[in-house]
């Protein structure tokens, strides 16, 4: 399934991909009990390299599932009056491509998305009661920072969404 990813990627810490391939093969299996999600965090000098890895990645999974390509959606921007309108947009997008036969979805710019409208993914990467438990999440969050002012922890990133969505999740 990912052979020849690191291969093409073999400057990328090497813990990425026994990563990437446990989430994966969770819901390979017969009856998966949740859907696999991951949330890239992608720094300013790394943009290309990481869409280029996610989206062999996201080609490897989809070619394993026999699927339709991975349905993806973009953010815009987090104005609070459109909240409900993206939140309404983000679910349509990620039902309707997941029911029509899509394995992976991704989500661009999280960063982007308003705290209101980023809760209708919890219903999807839910571990108890996801509606698309064999599905793949990929959630990119751009940051600011460069690769080497960004520390490369689960905190950093818990930190970041909480400063973008404390006040409305």
């Amino acid at each position: 399934l990912f052979a020849d990813i690191p291969k093409a990627f073999h400057q990328q810490p090497p813990a990425m991909w026994p990563i990437l391939r446990a989430g994966t093969k969770a819901v390979l299996i017969e009856e998966p009990i949740a859907p696999a999600v991951f949330l890239i965090a992608i720094p300013s000098d790394a943009v290309e390299t990481a869409n280029c890895i996610i989206r062999r990645f996201s080609e490897a999974v989809t070619k394993t599932y026999d699927a339709q390509p991975p349905v993806e959606f973009t953010a815009q921007n987090p104005d609070s009056g459109l909240a409900a309108q993206v939140k309404f947009e983000l679910d349509q997008t990620l039902n309707y491509g997941l029911s029509s036969g899509s394995q992976v979805a991704v989500v661009e710019h999280l960063e982007r998305l308003h705290g209101e409208s980023a809760m209708m993914l919890r219903g999807y990467c839910d571990n108890d009661h996801a509606p698309f438990r064999r599905a793949v999440f990929i959630l990119k969050l751009y940051l600011p920072e460069t690769s080497a002012s960004t520390p490369e922890s689960d905190s950093f990133v818990e930190n970041r969404l909480t400063e973008l969505w404390g006040e409305h999740i």
